[in-house]
């Protein structure tokens, strides 16, 4: 599965259902675990102020999908070149 990821931010970005969830690098290594069904993540929400915030939700690793970086750079407003992706 390949991450993108927002380099100034260090932001490991998945879709989960129509949401954009961010899911801490050192956590990455349990996506692979298949006795762990669920991992901890981040759903970033845009603000009115155009800052971001993360709330917290617990999600099944199977339910996290691919994330484009042309879809995260249209998300967070800022350029592709912002994103790099890696492989899980």
């Amino acid at each position: 599965m390949k991450i993108v990821n927002y380099k100034d931010f260090d932001l490991n970005l998945f879709k989960l259902k129509e949401k954009v969830v961010h899911v801490p690098t050192d956590s990455l290594c349990l996506m692979e675990n298949p006795s762990l069904p669920d991992i901890a993540c981040y759903v970033q929400i845009k603000r009115d102020n155009g800052h971001f915030s993360g709330d917290t939700v617990l999600a099944r690793v199977s339910n996290l999908q691919e994330y484009s970086i042309k879809d995260a750079a249209e998300y967070f407003n800022v350029p592709e070149d912002f994103f790099e992706l890696k492989e899980l």
